[in-house]
């Protein structure tokens, strides 16, 4: 999952990751920055490991960018690199 927003009305750029099989969720480490926080965003998982994320509104008002972020197991972790 990306972003999103709070109760508050600010817009999220976290990323969180749900393990369907184990119901356990966590949140990888970023090796690049996050793309920006933003609500209403299309996102999907592209392959295994990627995901694409476009459009979607923020602060600065409707986005029509695409970023694709790559998850990488490290042992234990989970990392997100590429943009």
């Amino acid at each position: 999952m990306f972003g999103g927003m709070y109760e508050s009305g600010t817009y999220s750029n976290e990323i969180t990751i749900l393990n369907l099989k184990t119901n356990e969720i966590t949140q990888p480490q970023l090796m690049v920055k996050s793309p920006i926080a933003r609500y209403a965003h299309s996102a999907c998982l592209f392959s295994e490991n990627q995901i694409i994320i476009f459009g979607g509104q923020s602060s600065m008002g409707v986005l029509s960018e695409t970023a694709i972020l790559t998850i990488h197991i490290e042992g234990c972790k989970r990392v997100i690199s590429g943009l």
